[in-house]
């Protein structure tokens, strides 16, 4: 009878748990793609100067966009190699 129930207990035995590697993410190739200015006309007005210093801001904010979702990226990378 007990030669029966030693293979039950065999079969409790952990198996060890094997941690494999994961790849870093990439960084999106959009990120890294230069922020284009807006153009400049020759003649403006004060009127068209407003109007560009909203389009420079815009195109700052986005390029910080990008600079912070790459910072988070390269956090996750750090985070997933320790």
């Amino acid at each position: 009878m007990c030669l029966c129930l030693l293979p039950l207990l065999t079969g409790c035995v952990r198996t060890p748990i094997k941690y494999l590697p994961v790849p870093p993410a990439p960084i999106p190739a959009t990120l890294l793609d230069d922020c284009a200015p807006p153009v400049i006309s020759e003649h403006m007005t004060w009127g068209d100067s407003l109007v560009l210093n909203e389009q420079l801001l815009l195109a700052l904010e986005m390029c910080n966009q990008d600079k912070a979702a790459i910072r988070r990226i390269e956090e996750q990378k750090n985070d997933s190699q320790k």
